[in-house]
Order: C-alpha cells, then structure tokens, then sequence
C-alpha cells in the first residue's frame, strides 16, 4: 500500500476508523519494507593471523549477496560472540567489508586493543554500517586483519547448550521482489 498523507486532526474531531486505519497500514508497510536480503554464519572459531586486508581471508566462504537497486543505502550486520587478540602491546582486530573481487571498501570496525604485553584482550563483536552499491547483484564479504602484526581469533560456536552462538553477516534492505 501507497503512502498516504495522514489527514490533520484539531480539537474536537474525533479519531475516525479512516484516520486509525491509513496510521496502521503505513506502519505496517514501513515494517515490511526493511527485510534480511542476505544471512551466512560460521560456527567455529576463525583464526586471523595476517595484517594485510589483501591478504586476508574472507570470513563467509560465499559472501553475502543481494540485488541492490543502486540508490538505497543497505544495512550490513557483522556479530560475533567473541574475539581475542595477540599478547602483545598496542594490537587489535580491525574489520573490513570488501567486494566480491576482495577490494577493501573500509574499515567497519575494530576489538580488543592489548594494554599489556602478556595479556590478550577479549571482547564480542557487533559491528553494522552502511553501504550504497551499484544497481544489480552484489557480493560483499568480512576480512579481519590483526593490526601491527601479531594474531588473533573470531570466537564461533554451533549453538546449544554450554557452547558459544554462531558468528553472522546479514544485509538488511528494501525487498526488490
């Protein structure tokens, strides 16, 4: 359904079935407007051991592709139950959302900088941006580098009972269908 200007109300006018209904079905069509158009997950830990985004590998091994209408800004979703970093001073995971040919499109992101030498920082990830692609299908994926050398792990389990949540990409937009 159409949006529809709803009509002004002034003292003594009465809230009307008409006025109630055209509220109620704009809410209802915004709502439907936005849906997931993309979802992948892993469901084990993902080691990053490089600090170079060209070298890096990508997170989801298909990526997360959708039809985009090339005017609408769509929502990119990365989570993670955990991460850690290298022991050592300064290091930190940084997040990369690339194309599907792996060119870097920018950082989205960056956990777990190390304040000591000897002690790893830990921390989830949640991290969302987002992005105005081109018209027709798109790929996009996560590469995560550890910066200035050293290593580090997204945390991801398969879910149930004592075990860590699985990680997820997911691209939120308007349903071209």
């Amino acid at each position: 359904m159409a949006y529809v200007t709803p009509s002004t109300v002034s003292s003594g006018n009465g809230y009307t079935a008409v006025a109630h209904n055209i509220i109620v079905n704009d809410v209802i069509a915004l709502r439907d407007s936005i849906v997931r158009l993309a979802y992948q997950t892993i469901t084990s830990d993902f080691n990053v051991t490089t600090d170079t985004v060209a070298t890096a590998t990508n997170v989801f091994s298909t990526g997360l592709t959708w039809t985009a209408n090339g005017t609408s800004a769509y929502q990119i979703k990365f989570w993670a139950p955990g991460s850690y970093t290298s022991d050592i001073l300064d290091r930190y995971l940084q997040f990369h959302l690339v194309d599907a040919s792996g060119n870097d499109l920018g950082a989205i992101g960056q956990v777990g900088t190390c304040q000591t030498t000897g002690r790893r920082a830990y921390g989830a990830v949640n991290l969302e941006v987002l992005y105005t692609p081109s018209a027709g299908s798109t790929t996009v994926n996560i590469r995560c580098v550890s910066i200035a050398s050293g290593s580090g792990a997204i945390k991801a389990g398969p879910g149930g009972s004592g075990q860590l949540f699985p990680a997820y990409g997911a691209v939120y937009g308007p349903d071209l269908t």
